[in-house]
């Protein structure tokens, strides 16, 4: 029994290690900052992947709709995130692409097992700001044997800009 105690202890541990506690991410990069910035990385690839999800099943689109990821994202990144977001996704690379509604990831950062992703989304409704998008912010959080979890989804009813300033401040 004590042995199947140790080798759990020893997996968790492990995993935390691998897949939540050592993470350290933003993107875009922010001034003086020491985290990495590569939107490639498997944990980036998966909290994008939820929490393009968590949008969706908020805020769903009628028929096909365009993703675009951070510069830098590569084609793998994109197929991935694509096809575990949802089987109506596309995005630049793909030739379906032409006037659809887009969800953009502006902002990701990742501090050990919390994260924070703004997407803008095409709305219809006129926002005080008098734009046609709107950022949704999506928190995660990393648990052991289950992966990253929407934690929250908050809708701003700012001007983008504003709204990514204010959200990039408040997780600091």
């Amino acid at each position: 029994m004590k042995m199947r105690h140790r080798i759990f202890g020893l997996l968790l541990v492990w995993s935390a290690l691998l897949c939540g506690c050592t993470n350290y991410v933003n993107i875009p990069a922010q001034p003086g900052d020491v985290a990495g910035h590569n939107p490639n990385r498997h944990v980036v690839r998966v909290v994008l992947s939820e929490s393009l999800q968590a949008v969706l099943k908020k805020h769903p689109f009628e028929g096909p709709f365009a993703i675009l990821l951070p510069e830098t994202t590569s084609t793998k990144t994109y197929d991935f995130v694509a096809s575990k977001t949802s089987k109506q996704a596309v995005w630049p690379g793909n030739k379906t692409r032409s006037d659809l509604p887009i969800l953009e990831v502006k902002q990701l950062r990742i501090r050990g097992q919390d994260a924070s992703v703004d997407i803008v989304r095409a709305t219809t409704a006129h926002l005080e700001s008098g734009s046609p998008n709107q950022v949704v912010t999506v928190d995660l959080k990393w648990h052991p044997l289950q992966g990253w979890l929407t934690q929250r989804i908050r809708g701003w009813r700012l001007a983008v800009d504003d709204v990514l300033r204010t959200s990039r401040d408040e997780f600091e």
